[in-house]
């Protein structure tokens, strides 16, 4: 049973082609598209079509005016087929969309109807203080329209962070993936390996590199972050996923705690 109540069966389902029946669809509009101009042709509406010329068949076409004068016939050809070329560049650029069109185009395309149900997942990580992580989960969220919560907790003694997403099951399905598949939780970004940073963070605090037994820290500086735990202990669990009636969240936020207690009660 899910969460908040019953989910009702009369959902309806997509109808979708198969890839035979979409070719017969597009061959048909073709064949009438092509009957109507003939059509408008033969009634005087639109002037004849010249014939379509080629080098690998205009001796056919034209047979004793082309003998006659060869350059001449295929400058003509080659003119035709530049012309073609132009007029097909030409209607691509117009069916082009612009950078907002193909943004809006790619936001219907991952939205979904989540009016009758919703599909929740839960996970649990053990280290999210990586930044570039992080912004991968928010963009991979904000692409599918997805809400919810991530809980960042700061102490190392917990090593405990949880995210909650809700959205559309496609949405749901790919952030899953994400979550725990494509990222590669083990293994640190550029931000923990950033060595010059780290360099010119110690000549600034005049920490000695010959010193091999100095436990001075590091603070952090803008484009290094350190891990809570060490990256090789650092995983991602899937601990729930269902589905609700409605969502709960209206945004998607990142919230820092420093103890379990004050995450938990963000959740009530």
């Amino acid at each position: 049973k899910p969460l908040g109540g019953e989910i009702k069966d009369d959902i309806p389902l997509p109808v979708y082609l198969t890839k035979k029946e979409r070719k017969r669809i597009r061959k048909q509009s073709r064949e009438e598209r092509e009957r109507e101009k003939r059509d408008k042709i033969i009634m005087g509406l639109l002037p004849p079509e010249e014939p379509k010329f080629k080098l690998s068949n205009f001796m056919k076409v034209l047979g004793d005016q082309a003998v006659a004068d060869p350059s001449k016939i295929e400058q003509k050809v080659m003119e035709q087929v530049k012309k073609r070329q132009l007029n097909h560049e030409m209607r691509n650029q117009a069916r082009k969309l612009t950078p907002q069109e193909r943004k809006e185009k790619e936001r219907k395309k991952n939205l979904e109807d989540t009016s009758k149900v919703v599909h929740v997942a839960v996970f649990k990580v053990n280290d999210l203080s990586d930044r570039m992580k992080r912004s991968t989960v928010d963009r991979t969220r904000q692409k599918h329209n997805l809400t919810g919560t991530v809980l960042l907790c700061n102490n190392a003694d917990i090593a405990t962070n949880l995210v909650v997403v809700e959205g559309g099951e496609k949405g749901i399905k790919e952030f899953s993936k994400l979550m725990t598949e494509r990222i590669k939780w083990k293994q640190p970004s550029e931000a923990y390996n950033n060595v010059s940073r780290i360099e010119e963070a110690k000549q600034e605090l005049g920490i000695n590199n010959d010193n091999e037994d100095t436990n001075e820290e590091i603070p952090l500086v803008p484009g290094i972050t350190q891990p809570l735990i060490d990256p090789m202990l650092n995983n991602c669990s899937k601990l729930w996923q269902g589905k609700i009636p409605k969502r709960l969240f209206k945004e998607f936020k990142f919230l820092e705690f420093n103890t379990a207690n004050a995450a938990r009660k963000s959740l009530e």
